[in-house]
């Protein structure tokens, strides 16, 4: 087990709030980005899960894997299994994205909701730690 660090665990919280405000961003552009709103709400979940294995000096898998991440916190916060239906539903947009033929395009509707999934993550990796 490494040491805790509450600056990294800051710095993960920071950089997840960071997601939802680019996805924000640029789903009011005109025209909107759907696919890169999808993509920073998974990148906003993934790194406020990251956030708590880092608060519970857990390692941190290499990994934009959602499902893979979330299994990682479920092994030490039971709380996080709420989750579950979030980290599905964002779980494809970690890589999918990067590639322009291996997604269908998204929807302003798919990006809403992706960014709805993101902002639960977040505000449920802040609440356990009181933020």
């Amino acid at each position: 087990m490494k040491p805790r660090d509450d600056r990294a665990v800051a710095a993960w919280l920071v950089l997840a709030d960071s997601d939802i405000c680019v996805a924000e961003a640029v789903l009011d552009l005109e025209p909107p980005h759907p696919a890169q709103a999808c993509f920073h709400a998974q990148q906003a979940a993934e790194k406020a899960l990251k956030a708590v294995l880092e608060a519970d000096e857990a390692a941190i898998p290499r990994t934009h894997d959602l499902v893979i991440v979330l299994g990682s916190v479920q092994a030490r916060r039971a709380s996080v299994e709420q989750l579950a239906e979030a980290a599905a539903f964002l779980a494809d947009y970690g890589v999918l994205p990067r590639y322009p033929t291996a997604l269908e395009p998204a929807s302003i509707a798919e990006a809403q909701t992706a960014l709805k999934h993101a902002r639960s993550v977040v505000a449920w990796a802040k609440a356990e730690f009181g933020s």
